[in-house]
Order: C-alpha cells, then structure tokens, then sequence
C-alpha cells in the first residue's frame, strides 16, 4: 500500500489507528521520544528491523510531513517497542513530526561518500561567540562519526559550555550524503537568517525530566482533545476543558504547559495572574475575557494561567471586591467553553488550598495532577536533560548525584549544574584575558566539568523548598561515636534497612518504623546518634528544638508543626529529629495555667502528623529527652515511636572508644594510656569524657603558645623533637583535677528502674512459649515442670 493511499484512507476515517497502519504498513511506524540524545541515529525494535530488513548501522531514509524527509542511521535496542521509531527532537524537528505521529522508514542504498558539504550557522546561535566554529563545534561532531546529512536539515552542536545550531546549505553529491573522515566542511559565509527557520531549541517533551507519569496523564488529557477530537465525539463524551497542576515551586508546571503547547503546535496563550489586574473597575474581568476570546479565534488552543492562585482565592476569605467578580468572571468563561471549542485551560499552583471551591469541580478543571518532588530515577532525567548541553569529564557520575541530592526540584537541580559550570569556569579564570575580546578554541576545548566541580556544588546548594528551615546531611560518622553498638546495630535495622532495602519490608509485606524514641542521662550521645544515622542513610536531617514550635498566637504552634511534616515530606528521605522532645510532649492535662492548652494541642497535632505519614514517603522521626517519665504515653504507643532505646552511661570499653572517638584528630604522646583514663572514669557521660579531653587539649596549647613566644624573646631554636607539639601525661593529670560528673548515681538508678518498667509492662518477659500460650487458650492447665522435653504431652 502506498503512503499516498494510506493518507488518503486517514483523511476519509477522520482519524488514524497506529495498530491498524502498522498492520497494513509495517514500515509505518509511531514517532516517541529517543533513549539516546545523537542526531543521527534513529532507533528500532530488533523484530522491526529483521522484518524490513534492516541491519544495525544502516542508512534510512525518513518520511514525515510536509513532504519533509531526513537520513539517520539505525540503532536496535530491545526497550523500543515494536510498533515505535525513537528519535530526538533535532530529527522530528527536520521532519516536522510530533510525539504520536506516523513516519514511514525505507532503506537507503544509494547513499554515498560526501566530497564536499556547505553548513553554516543561525545568526541568533553565534551571537557574541568569537572561537573558530569549525574547531569548536564542527570538527569533534563530525570526527570519526560518519554522519548522514541532508541538504535543507538543521542541527544542533554542542559544545565550549554553549549549544551552536547549523544548517546544511549544499552537498556534494546532491540531497544526502554521509561525512567521512575525507569529506570537506566548508563552513564560510554569512550565517542564516532565524526568520524562515523553526527553532530547534524550544521546550518539548524531552526536555522535561522527572514527571514522566503525570507527562502520560497530562498529554492523554490534553493531546487527544486537541488533536483527534473525533475520538471524543464518536465515544459521545465532552473532552476535558481544565487541568490543575500544583505542586512545590520549580518542580516543572510552567515547563510542562509549554512542552506541550509546542509539541502540539497548537496556539499558547499564557496569563500571568497578576497581569490582568487593573485599577479601573470591570477591566481585569475585560482583560479575562478577551484573553478567552483569542483563544477561541486560534483554536486549537492552550490558555495558560501561571499563579493562578493570586486571581482565583476563596471568595468568602477575600477582602477585595475586585477578586470575587475575577473568580465569578473565570468560572462563567470556564463554562462558555463551547464543548468542541478545542480549548483547554490549564492552571498553575504551588498553593491548591487557597483556590476556590467552585473552580475545582469537574467540568471546569476536570483533573488536579501533583507535580511532585521526583525521586532518585526522576532526578537522574532531570540531571541528564540539564548536562546534555554541557561539556562532561569522564569521571562525571550522575546517578551518584543523583542519590545525594534527596528533596531538590528541577530548579534546584538546573542550579547545582550551572554552579558545577561556574565552578570550572573559575579555575580556567587566571587563563582567560578579560582585556581579550576572544578566547582560544585550545582553551574551551580543555574546559570539562568534573565530578570534582558536581561536589563542591553539591555543598553550597540545598533544596529550595527547605530554605527556611536548616536541613543538612550531617558529616558525623559511625566512627565519631564510641561504643554504643548494640544501639548502633538496632537503629540501622530500624531506619537504615527502610531506605537502603525497601524491597526486603515489600518482600515480607511489613511497613517500617516511622519513630524512635532516646531517653537517658543527658550526654551520652542521643543527638550525636540521630547525626550519624541521618549521614550513614544519606537522609535529610531537620533537628527541632521543641520550644521553638511554641508561639503566643492561637493556632500558629499547630501550624508550625504541620510546617516542619511538610517540608519533611518533601524533602524525603529525611530524619526529623525533635531534641528536647519532653517540652512539647508533656503528659496531657498536666499544662495548668499554659495559654489556653497550646501544649495539649500541639501534642495533638504532633500524633495526628505521625499517624498521616505515608509509606511512600520515607520520613523518620526520632525524639530524645531525658524526661521520659513526663512523655505522653499515646506518643510511645507502637505504630508512632515504635522503638524507646534506652541510650546508657557508657561502661569501660565504650569510654575507651570514646576516649580514642575524642583524640582521633589530635597528636596524643605515646605515654598517654587511654585505658587507665578509661578505668578511672566510672560514672562518666560521653559529654564529660570529651571535656576532659578539651581540657588537656587546652593545657597543650597553652604550652605550646608560651613555648613560641619564649623562643621568639631569646631567639633560641628548639630541637626537632621539643618542637613537635603532643598532649602530654601531665596534660590530662591537670585535666583529671577538674573533671566532674554530670548524671548522679540517684538519677542513674532511676533511669534503670524506668528502663526495667517499660520493658515490663511491654512485653512477656522470656516466659511466653508457643506451646503453652496454645495449651492455656484451649482451656488446658499446662504443669511447668523443669524436665520439659517429651514428656511435654504427658503433663495436661
């Protein structure tokens, strides 16, 4: 069949079935978007290829719209599927195809060698550019590639941290040709005008990172509506007339809306919400319906309102009369949509609870789709859409940025790669003449970023979600904690094992722990621990003092800790640490005189925040204290801080490691032993042995101080070895003088009797046996005897 009489048929139908051309043309295949980003290359299903005959690194030929064709050479790869071609946006540029459209693929044989090409660049591509665009660009895009090429196509190069784009003016021989390594570039002459050319680089679908799932939705609402109205007509049902993204700030919505008008080519109007405004009483509601009326005029079209929280608020909370006849005005002209008008409104918000009610029923915003922090895969596209246009070292490892980089947005995540990008720019400044108007092909070619320049980006961004409050992946590490292990040990099954091997909870089909709870004497290292289980998972940490969630306002203490759960989930993974726990956990009913119960509800609001944690959000909670005995029973109840770990002073061999944990950085004298400071230190927190060892390290530097200025006043040279300054003996029996317990043996006995108790009244102790517990069930009086065995049986 023809691809004349194929057309023909689509145009009678009213609409084409991809399934039934494939059937009658195999060759006719549906355009999506390409798995690798090369101008040249086309990919194919390995089935597709074996029956049109095709084999890897052919030449074909591509015919699209417009009478449009293009040469790629084909790829096979099994993740295509077998009715699809994948291509980049260059190649559906060339062909003026969109995501969906029908391309018909033929083998080309009578492609030859290239002797002579004519390509020039875009006027609006080389502004201010003043390096050799052969060297630059041309000479590394067409080096060993040998590249099919096409009179009248346009392509984009990459490279010198900018994107250059070319067209092919003339080849020789005529039409197509491949670049080999002996084919002439001739690169001469004025460049071309941008006025008859299509941009190339205007935001389409593959430029979008991260939602790939709400992209699916997104274009199945927008799309179809658009495009083959006839499905909705012939189906009897109205297509959708509304869509409401809404999700954190820089997560994408506003670069959805225009890949979308783009890859559609239908006509985009977008409406800044505040624009409309006007201080002149019925003309923000005249500038609403005129931009309604243009649409309407250009349909197919997209209306687009960026904000539009700011002219669409709840009317009853408002104050202004002008922003009730807004919303009045917009539900009114959401509703004189005709129902085949073919134009969709799409609205952006990061605040959804403030619009009003009435715009989000269906039949005026059909569908409200979250555009969502992405998760680690979504990262991993976002990272590569933004470094497609930069210059990458080797050593350059996205997928690990991509995991250290929990909570960030795809403007965060453009961010870190434009600092990473300025970061090698200035090491390249002291060889750069700023007096120069030009800059030397040699030294742009040697400009790479490097996964060193990813890091030092990494440490001066955080997300932008979370710039009120201080998140950070802390730097303390298992080893900074002396002893502990048996903690150690429980708290990475309990929150290191849900992050690292979720698919070992799925496998069992239990949730994981969503709290922990420290108590015992104060230093002994419960902050210090939450630290490091925050660094070992590479979570956020968020550490809550407790008082400061308290405010003099009604209701604003509540708000505040709804504020902290939020900016945790979105920043998941995240350890949200509550220090002091004790002062906003108080017992309920215990806050006599305390500014109308604020305590009570805020301890509400707390249960309440840990009961929504969702699975699919990894957000844990640990809480320390050294009050446990004031705690509200309901906050430690399993299900919110599943685990109470009861954090110790440390014995012999944990002060030892402590000790060792303290002086891992500082020059010790080999007569010092640790031991011995270690035996004579019972009773001892992990606070005061660090004093301790701060003390002695205060009295070497005051030594060695005093030491300097001597040699300074008689100008006497000290030997080698009494210029090595250590910390001596006579350091730490100095320091021993003043050393002090901070935790009394009364308060020690009485955080070992509410250990005991709780374990008590939560548990059967080690007296619970299956066969027992089944025998007193029944109705049996099992006799215990001390023999057991066998003659179990026999007892009853």
């Amino acid at each position: 069949m023809s691809d004349q009489a194929a057309g023909s048929n689509k145009r009678k139908r009213g609409f084409s079935d991809p399934i039934m051309e494939r059937k009658k043309a195999p060759n006719r295949l549906l355009v999506d978007e390409a798995i690798n980003d090369d101008n040249s290359v086309i990919t194919l299903n390995p089935t597709t290829m074996e029956q049109l005959q095709i084999f890897r690194g052919d030449t074909l030929l591509i015919k699209g719209k417009k009478r449009r064709d293009t040469v790629c050479v084909a790829v096979a790869d099994d993740r295509c599927e077998q009715n699809k071609i994948l291509m980049n946006k260059v190649v559906r540029s060339n062909l003026r195809v969109r995501h969906g459209d029908i391309v018909s693929v033929h083998l080309c044989t009578n492609v030859q060698d290239g002797k002579r090409v004519h390509i020039l660049p875009l006027d609006d591509t080389v502004e201010g550019l003043t390096c050799s665009l052969f060297d630059a660009y041309l000479k590394p895009y067409f080096k060993d590639s040998y590249r099919p090429v096409r009179k009248g196509d346009l392509f984009l190069v990459r490279g010198g941290m900018r994107s250059v784009e070319f067209k092919v003016i003339e080849t020789d021989p005529a039409e197509y040709c491949v670049v080999a390594p002996d084919t002439e570039i001739f690169c001469e002459g004025e460049a071309v005008r941008r006025e008859d050319e299509e941009r190339l680089d205007e935001v389409g679908y593959d430029d979008v990172g991260g939602v790939r799932k709400q992209l699916a939705l997104i274009r199945e609402m927008v799309e179809l509506p658009l495009r083959f109205p006839q499905l909705f007509k012939t189906i009897g049902v109205k297509p959708p007339k509304g869509i409401l993204l809404y999700g954190p700030p820089g997560t994408g919505k506003t670069l959805i809306a225009r890949a979308i008008a783009n890859e559609t080519g239908a006509f985009f109007l977008c409406i800044n919400g505040p624009e409309i405004m006007s201080k002149l009483a019925g003309e923000s509601e005249q500038n609403l319906r005129k931009a309604f009326e243009e649409a309407e005029k250009n349909a197919p079209a997209i209306i687009f309102i960026d904000e539009i929280d700011s002219i669409a608020p709840k009317r009853e909370k408002t104050g202004g009369e002008v922003e009730r006849r807004i919303v009045s005005q917009l539900l009114t002209l959401m509703d004189g949509l005709k129902a085949r008008a073919h134009v969709i409104v799409i609205g952006a918000t990061n605040r959804p609870n403030s619009l009003d009610p009435a715009l989000r029923r269906f039949g005026r915003f059909d569908k409200e789709i979250d555009i969502g922090v992405p998760d680690e895969v979504g990262r991993l596209e976002i990272l590569r859409v933004h470094t497609k246009k930069m210059k990458l070292s080797e050593d350059v490892d996205l997928e690990k940025a991509a995991k250290g980089t929990q909570g960030y947005v795809g403007a965060d995540l453009a961010a870190l790669c434009s600092e990473s990008a300025l970061q090698c720019i200035r090491e390249k400044m002291d060889v750069i003449d700023l007096e120069d108007d030009t800059i030397d092909a040699e030294i742009l070619n040697s400009m790479a970023v490097t996964n060193e320049h990813f890091n030092i980006a990494l440490g001066n961004s955080n997300p932008s979600a979370l710039r009120e409050t201080i998140v950070e992946v802390p730097n303390v590490r298992w080893e900074d904690i002396g002893g502990l292990e048996k903690v150690k040990m429980e708290l990475q099954e309990t929150v290191q094992y849900p992050v690292e091997h979720p698919e070992k909870f799925e496998k069992f089909g239990m949730s994981p722990s969503k709290g922990v709870l420290f108590y015992g004497p104060p230093g002994c290292g419960k902050t210090l621990l939450a630290k490091a289980i925050a660094n070992e998972c590479q979570a956020n940490f968020i550490s809550i003092k407790g008082p400061e969630l308290l405010t003099m306002w009604f209701g604003e203490s509540e708000a505040n800790v709804r504020d902290v759960f939020d900016k945790a989930r979105q920043s998941a993974p995240c350890v949200l640490f509550f220090d002091e726990l004790d002062s906003i956990a108080i017992q309920r009913g215990n806050s006599v005189g305390d500014a109308g119960g604020a305590a009570d509800r805020v301890l509400n609001q707390l249960l309440t925040e840990m009961d929504g944690l969702t699975a699919k959000k990894t957000v844990f909670v640990i809480g320390a204290t050294n009050r446990p005995d004031i705690i509200d029973p309901a906050l430690m109840r399993p299900g919110r801080l599943d685990q109470l770990i009861y954090i110790p002073l440390p014995d012999e061999s944990s002060r030892l490691q402590i000790f060792k944990a303290c002086l891992r950085k500082s020059p010790v004298s080999k007569d010092v032993d640790l031991q011995v400071l270690a035996k004579h230190t019972e009773g001892f927190s992990g606070a005061d042995i660090t004093e301790i060892c701060q003390r002695a390290c205060k009295y070497a530097i005051r030594e060695d101080i005093e030491k300097d200025m001597k040699t300074k006043i008689e100008g006497v040279e000290d030997s080698i070895e009494e210029g090595i300054a250590v910390i001596k003996v006579s350091h730490f029996e100095e320091s021993m003088k003043y050393a002090r317990r901070s935790v009394s043996d009364a308060d020690i006995l009485k955080y070992k009797m509410f250990s005991q108790t709780l374990q008590q009244s939560r548990g059967f102790g080690a007296d619970f046996t299956f066969s027992e517990a089944a025998a007193s069930a029944n109705g049996l009086n099992p006799v215990v005897t001390s023999a057991g065995g066998d003659d179990d049986e026999e007892l009853y």
